[in-house]
């Protein structure tokens, strides 16, 4: 069992709306709460949201993808507490019942055991409410709707039925101008990176068809020459070690010669000391010659005196 409360500002407004053209169905969407208890729902009907971009005749409506992305993005915007109850069509002029299009829609849009259709004549001033009953369709009865008197109606009455959405798919959308700049930019963005690509993939060389080839074979060269690199910087160092320890040989072999002549000169050295004391040895004897010589001399002297 379904017990409906409806506020009576939204009602009128429905009325109202329903009357801007009988030529064709209209229609839109409940936004409210509700309670459940032992199996029973109480429902209040706090707003509602006009279908836009319908496909409509006079005995049948449509909601398109349209119609469903601009609802969506009303009550995200303005009603985001509020969850979508049922909806609402119109019958110029021929009654209230539900068609078989709109039990398609009631039973694939609107399939909540809490879920109810409004149905509004406007030629005629009658309307009435559908809801769920052990799984089927059933009318409401008058003795379970309430019409809830308006109050001082709350600033949340918002007169979005110029609202434009979000998304430029929607039919009749007309962005603004701070959306156009955005457009601009993103625009721009999108062509500069699509101009830095085509420079990577063009360069200086031109286009290349297989790029994957191009790109696997600038790898490998890549690999090559790094090891090409790595093999001669091994080369280097192995032949600056060799000629380190050339180096090093050298120089010990440097270090014995030099040793080898310090020793030559000492002895050099030594020698010409040991000829330096010769010609002392040699002039004290010829120095005891000569006293020799006068000796004999004056023996002689004497003898002969």
């Amino acid at each position: 069992m379904i017990k409906v409360n409806i506020k009576k500002t939204v009602k009128d407004s429905i009325h109202s709306y329903s009357l801007s053209d009988t030529s064709r169905e209209l229609g839109g969407v409940l936004l409210g709460h509700y309670k459940e208890k032992d199996g029973h729902y109480w429902l209040e009907i706090e707003e509602k949201i006009i279908a836009r971009h319908t496909e409509a005749a006079k005995s049948n409506i449509t909601f398109t993808h349209m119609t469903w992305e601009y609802i969506n993005q009303v009550k995200d915007d303005f009603f985001p507490n509020l969850k979508m109850l049922g909806w609402f069509h119109t019958h110029p002029g021929f009654g209230i019942f539900l068609s078989k299009e709109d039990c398609f829609i009631q039973k694939n849009f609107f399939n909540e055991s809490w879920s109810i259709a409004y149905v509004i004549d406007p030629v005629h001033n009658n309307w009435g409410f559908f809801g769920w009953s052990n799984g089927s369709i059933v009318r409401i009865p008058e003795n379970d709707i309430k019409i809830i008197p308006a109050k001082a109606e709350m600033a949340k009455s918002i007169a979005y039925s110029n609202y434009r959405p979000r998304s430029a798919s929607v039919q009749g959308y007309k962005p603004g101008i701070w959306e156009k700049i955005r457009k601009k930019i993103l625009f721009i963005i999108l062509i500069l990176s699509l101009t830095a690509n085509v420079y990577l993939w063009f360069g200086d060389d031109g286009f290349s068809i297989n790029s994957s080839t191009n790109i696997r074979e600038n790898t490998a060269e890549q690999t090559s020459n790094t090891q090409n690199g790595n093999k001669d910087t091994d080369e280097q160092s192995y032949s600056d070690g060799l000629e380190s320890e050339e180096n090093d040989r050298n120089k010990k072999n440097g270090n014995q010669v030099s040793d080898s002549q310090n020793k030559n000169h000492k002895e050099n050295n030594q020698n010409s000391n040991g000829n330096n004391v010769e010609p002392k040895e040699v002039l004290n004897r010829n120095d005891e010659t000569e006293d020799d010589m006068l000796d004999d001399e004056e023996e002689n002297k004497e003898n002969n005196f």
